[in-house]
């Protein structure tokens, strides 16, 4: 994002991301100031914000600030007034001409002309093709080297909705009437000119490509099985895959059945291959799909998937609570748990910070996970 200073001649700047500070034609707009409203710093953050000079304007409405201080002094003075009066006529005199003198100078300067510049704040994204997305103007008012703005709604969140509706209608432009997603048309979709350019990081995978929502091509992809048809086609988009960041691998179907119970059930090994390396959050359900498995082969490539277990010692060494770690155990009785690695850790660890009789209880909990030489005699 770049910033370019504004000119007598040229009354629009780019981004707010560089210089700090922008010099207008009048007063000062504050790149660090402004970037402290959540809804510009967001956008900001992710597209693009775009602030341009629309006016100047000039006014002879009270001056908010004065027109405040005033408001808050008559109290005080009129109170003080009445106090004196009881007490020292002499006093309540001085206090008058206090009063005179200070509502005199007040009122000169509420209602002094005051020239303010106007400009508009909002968000933008420019596509590789030309196109472009913007959101609704915001007005931004600068005063003497300040300024104020009015309440902004979160931009990046309207540019968000439109950038995603801009590629679900790529979308229906490339896949068939009939929905039917297969190899050919998901890597024609994955490499067109405007997906390529605009929809990285993972958006093209991550994104709804219906208007319910309730999928993506990341999902059509693995509801797919590789052929020798269609080998060239699905290497080339299971490659774009692992080389794209974020892709999202836990969405879940309008079923509720995740990529990987998706990958499981059907036992496909070279989805498996996709996703071997992605960390995936352990589920007893995920041990279910294991135990329905048939193909043996299958069954060892899974194993060695790696699946994210809640660690059991939390409940020893931070909750103390010998029960808790005992129910939290049983996890390792999953086939897709190195039981042994996770087991040796916990009982080192424990060596070094608990006493025997407490060393007894845990090797006994432990105990068919420990390799042999580390499990005491019952």
């Amino acid at each position: 994002m770049n910033i370019s200073p504004i000119q007598q001649n040229n009354t629009s700047f780019g981004k707010l991301n560089a210089p700090r500070k922008l010099k207008l034609t009048s007063g000062t707009i504050n790149r660090k100031e402004l970037l402290k409203y959540p809804s510009i710093k967001e956008c900001a953050d992710k597209f693009d914000v775009v602030v341009k000079k629309l006016r100047r304007e000039k006014s002879d409405s009270p001056n908010p600030l004065l027109e405040w201080t005033l408001n808050s002094i008559i109290p005080v003075v009129g109170t003080l007034v009445t106090i004196v009066t009881y007490k020292m006529q002499e006093v309540l005199g001085l206090s008058s001409a206090i009063c005179t003198v200070i509502f005199s100078t007040l009122n000169a300067k509420m209602f002094k002309s005051y020239n303010y510049d106007v400009y508009s704040v909002y968000g933008q994204k420019k596509y590789n093709d030309g196109n472009e997305i913007k959101t609704d103007e915001h007005i931004v008012t600068s005063l003497n080297g300040g300024y104020s703005v009015q309440d902004i709604p979160n931009l990046a969140k309207e540019l968000e909705y439109k950038h995603n509706d801009r590629f679900l209608k790529l979308i229906t432009d490339k896949y068939p009437a009939d929905g039917n997603f297969d190899v050919k048309t998901i890597l024609q979709i994955l490499q067109s000119k405007e997906i390529k350019n605009d929809y990285q990081n993972g958006e093209a995978f991550n994104l709804p490509i219906d208007v319910k929502g309730e999928s993506t091509l990341l999902q059509k992809f693995f509801d797919l099985r590789r052929t020798e048809e269609n080998r060239i086609e699905y290497d080339k988009i299971a490659s774009i895959i692992k080389s794209t960041p974020n892709v999202n691998f836990h969405q879940k179907d309008s079923a509720g059945i995740s990529i990987l119970e998706n990958v499981l059930n059907y036992e496909n090994p070279d989805a498996l291959e996709v996703i071997k390396d992605v960390e995936f959050e352990y589920s007893k359900y995920l041990d279910d799909i294991y135990g329905f498995m048939m193909n043996e082969d299958f069954k060892s490539k899974a194993r060695g998937l790696n699946i994210k277990f809640n660690r059991p010692e939390k409940a020893l060494f931070e909750n103390k609570s010998m029960q808790a770690f005992k129910r939290a155990v049983t996890q390792f009785d999953s086939p897709f748990c190195n039981s042994v690695k996770l087991a040796s850790d916990i009982w080192f660890r424990a060596k070094e910070h608990l006493g025997n009789e407490e060393l007894k209880e845990i090797n006994l909990i432990l105990h068919k996970y420990l390799p042999e030489h580390l499990r005491f005699e019952r």
